[in-house]
Formats: structure tokens, C-alpha cells, sequence
């Protein structure tokens, strides 16, 4: 009955020097992370731990740890690497039991696949974000269109009026080349922010990301 549970059913015990150790884990541990439940069992060959994710390992334990002291449930999500290299994402829930006189004997629990979930839920979150860059573009470029217009005319105006006298070595030529280009630059990110259709990001300072524009948008320029 328990190999028809969709998820690792476990019972593990906490020794010293040891951590947890199973002493019993179902078959369906190997279709979770594609190594034999037998594997785990007195971490003969190695420890459940051991596939966890290392940042994700402490706050595991602070969960289960938890649990016992409380004599509660508890229930935890981290990530794990499976045989084949891919990363799973998963559920834990258990409980510990204790004898008559309080004293811990083991932990219940099971382990169940939520990496479907949790690429959902990143779906989600990624496709809000996108909503909120494509409203954020979509007003800087409306903001922006109109003076960058105004200042290009302005600038083609005063070139006209200066035409007689703007030979390659007047001193604003470089000026007025410059500040043209500038303006063309400008125009060329407005049209990026404009064609952006998925939500893209890069490092930044300090380990802050920003929006990858060029990343994001589907037209080069």
C-alpha cells in the first residue's frame, strides 16, 4: 500500500555524529531522485542530505528540528539533484514520534516532486513581472518620444540656420555631432523598451539585477 503513495515515504531516526539516518525509505524514492531507495537506508550509500541543495540543506533541518521540539508537524520545500543531474524541486512533510515518556524515537515523513508547481509559480511571478515592465516601458517611451522629437528638430533647425558657417573644423561641429548622436541613441532604446515581449535580467552592483533590455526585446537595432 505505502509504494502506491505518490511521493518517498520515510522513517528516520537523528543520531549523533550521524545526523539523520533512514531506516526505512519506499521504492518510490528512486523515480524521485533517480537513485535506489536502498541508497539511503543507514546512509549504506549516501545520505538524503547529501542530494539536498547546500543552501537549501540549513533550513531543512531548522524545519525538522522544529518539528521535534514542538511535537508538531512540519513541512519544508527545498531543492534537490537527482542521479541524472537535473534539479527537482521538493515538498517534505512529517512528524517525529516519542515513547511514553517523551523521549524522540523517530520521525514519520514523506517527500513528495513539486518542481511542476514551482515552475508554475515562476511562470506566474516572471509573467507579472513582464506586465509591469511592459507598463513601465510603454510610459518612459510615451515620455520620451515627444522632446527627443522636439530636440531633433531643434537641433536640425540650428544647423540650418548655422549651415554656412558649420565646416568640419567649426568648434560646435563636434558639439552638434555629439548631441545628434546622443539624441539617435535615444531613440534606438525607446524602440528596445517598445518590442520587449519576455522578462530578462542581468548582474548589476552588489548582486542587484536589472531589466536585460536587449535581452528582453526581439528586435536589434
Amino acid at each position: 500500500m505505502i509504494e502506491n503513495i505518490p511521493g518517498a515515504i520515510y522513517r528516520c531516526r537523528i543520531l549523533k555524529d550521524y545526523g539523520f539516518v533512514f531506516d526505512f525509505m519506499s521504492q518510490s524514492a528512486q523515480e524521485l531522485t533517480g537513485y535506489p531507495a536502498s541508497d539511503f537506508i543507514n546512509n549504506s550509500v549516501r545520505s538524503f542530505t547529501s542530494i539536498i541543495f547546500p543552501e537549501d540543506r540549513q533550513k531543512v533541518v531548522n524545519a525538522l528540528f522544529r518539528g521535534v521540539a514542538y511535537k508538531e508537524s512540519f513541512e519544508v520545500e527545498y531543492r534537490i539533484n537527482c542521479a541524472n543531474g537535473a534539479e527537482k524541486w521538493v515538498s517534505e512533510r512529517g512528524k517525529a514520534q516519542y515513547n511514553e515518556r517523551g523521549k524522540l524515537l523517530w520521525i514519520d515523513g514523506a517527500c513528495f516532486d513539486i518542481t511542476a508547481k514551482k515552475k508554475m509559480e515562476e511562470d506566474i511571478i516572471k509573467s507579472e513581472k513582464l506586465k509591469g515592465v511592459l507598463e513601465m516601458s510603454g510610459a518612459v517611451c510615451h515620455e520620451m518620444n515627444q522632446p527627443m522629437t522636439s530636440a531633433m528638430l531643434h537641433l536640425q533647425l540650428l544647423c540650418e540656420e548655422l549651415s554656412t558657417d558649420l565646416g568640419e573644423n567649426h568648434i560646435y561641429r563636434n558639439d552638434i555631432d555629439v548631441i545628434k548622436k546622443s539624441i539617435e541613441d535615444m531613440s534606438i532604446i525607446t524602440k528596445k523598451l517598445m518590442s520587449i515581449n519576455r522578462y530578462r535580467t542581468q548582474e548589476y552592483i552588489k548582486g542587484q539585477t536589472i531589466i536585460d533590455i536587449d535581452g528582453s526585446s526581439t528586435n536589434e537595432y
